[in-house]
């Protein structure tokens, strides 16, 4: 009787372990096609579209004053400018 109880241990242990393994080897294909996904240029566009939509005011705009942030900066200090008395 003990024989058979270690062998129904150790068969489970097997099945344990190969269990593990196959998900293991799932979850790499999944990560390695995601990756590749990511690669290709498909999501690189949806990325770029997707961060195009979010407004930057860059280094020239603000220098060359076409940005938002540079013509509220300009007419804030021209407000101000124009508040004092002379």
């Amino acid at each position: 009787m003990p024989s058979l109880i270690h062998e129904e241990n150790d068969k489970s242990a097997i099945g344990m372990c190969a269990f593990f393994v196959h998900v293991l080897f799932y979850m790499l294909v999944f990560i390695e096609s995601v990756f590749q996904f990511y690669h290709s240029s498909g999501l690189r566009c949806y990325l770029f579209i997707y961060y195009s939509h979010i407004p930057i005011v860059s280094q020239t705009q603000r220098v060359t004053g076409k940005g938002y942030i540079a013509q509220q900066l300009k007419t804030g200090k021209n407000r101000k400018q124009r508040g004092k008395p002379t």
